[in-house]
């Protein structure tokens, strides 16, 4: 090859391949093959030469291919609850995480899928277990029990295997991103939102529904935010919170610590229809309710006017997005952001089918 002909190949904006690379330092396609894939062996001089003339041109080796020629294929799992027909929340992140799978499937990479009781902190463990004899490449999960949660991310730190946080985030860890809300500040403008949608000055109840909800984290700084900013705020409130167990959810006479009189509001931290369900069987439907998610319960409520607002977390972009951000981790080697925080958009009966209508569309702009 001419020197001249090097230069107009060095100089051009066209995209150089191995074929141009091997010409260029006048070495076999089999030779910057294995100085790109760090195969065999190679002398330094000419693994010098094959750097100088990939830096020249700009080389960047095609990650794709790598990794479809390698024998090795990445492995995801997620570890997330199950839904159920009491909380139907979990099978919106379900269908994110479907849906990324089958989007980065011709790169040769497999999720698997270990799914837990939401309520029960031994599932979440036994799968755990299941989670790290399965040797994944990387973790998708959510840490709904923070003593759980947080034993097994120490483990997958001493494996060295990267995991990623969706719906709720541990302090004390090492997760390579986590999508989600803030939960406190999500509480926070419940709060803000029931001080002004109230009808009467009376009582307003926290509900918590989980067997464990101390070791709940989400609903925990839920209310915790909500706490705050009454305090802050209107520190002569009358707050009464009630933790429900997760057992005696499909039972009404489970709520009769709701006070029975002078209640203007009820901030439920999940599951707003049971609450929802109960105040309509009571006739109470003058009592402001604030609940999250836009499960299809929860917008039947939401429509008929006893839930007042609903706050949304996005949980199909949380889990879409976590999975390809491991995706691009271990297969591309990027930078990843850590903290990717959800919007808290605030729903109410009058703008549900616009937000709805949206979201279903927002991928194309074309009929």
């Amino acid at each position: 090859m001419t020197l001249n002909r090097k230069r107009n190949i060095i100089n051009s904006s066209k995209r150089t391949g191995i074929k141009e690379i091997a010409g260029l330092a006048d070495v076999s396609i089999g030779t910057v093959d294995r100085v790109i894939h760090n195969r065999g062996q190679v002398s330094k001089k000419t693994m010098k030469k094959i750097l100088d003339v990939m830096d020249k041109t700009n080389y960047r080796p095609n990650f794709v291919a790598r990794v479809l020629a390698s024998k090795e294929k990445p492995r995801l799992v997620c570890l997330i609850p199950f839904h159920t027909p009491e909380n139907m929340y979990w099978e919106a992140p379900l269908e994110g995480i479907i849906k990324a799978e089958k989007e980065i499937a011709d790169y040769g990479v497999t999720v698997n899928y270990f799914l837990f009781n939401q309520y029960l902190a031994d599932s979440f463990e036994k799968k755990a277990r299941d989670v790290l004899s399965d040797n994944p490449d990387g973790v998708l999960l959510a840490p709904i029990f923070s003593k759980q949660a947080s034993d097994f991310v120490k483990k997958l730190d001493n494996l060295k295997i990267p995991y990623v946080f969706i719906d709720s985030k541990l302090k004390e860890a090492n997760n390579l991103s986590f999508f989600g809300q803030n939960s406190f500040r999500s509480g926070m403008l419940a709060a803000k939102l029931m001080e002004f949608s109230c009808r009467s000055k009376g009582t307003i109840v926290i509900v918590n529904i989980g067997t464990e909800y101390e070791n709940i984290h989400h609903a925990r700084e839920r209310e915790n935010g909500f706490k705050t900013y009454f305090l802050n705020n209107t520190p002569g409130i009358s707050l009464h919170v009630l933790n429900i167990s997760s057992e005696n959810i499909n039972n009404r006479d489970s709520l009769v610590e709701i006070p029975d009189t002078d209640i203007s509001g009820i901030f439920a931290t999940s599951s707003a229809h049971i609450i929802a369900n109960y105040l309509n069987h009571k006739g109470k439907n003058q009592i402001t309710l604030i609940g999250y998610d836009l499960t299809n319960d929860n917008i039947t409520f939401l429509e008929k006017g006893i839930i007042d607002f609903l706050i949304c977390q996005k949980p199909r972009e949380q889990a879409f997005r976590g999975i390809y951000a491991l995706f691009h981790h271990i297969v591309f080697k990027k930078q990843i952001r850590r903290n990717n925080l959800m919007p808290l958009d605030i729903i109410t009966r009058e703008n549900l089918n616009d937000y709805l209508e949206f979201e279903l569309n927002k991928e194309g702009y074309y009929e």
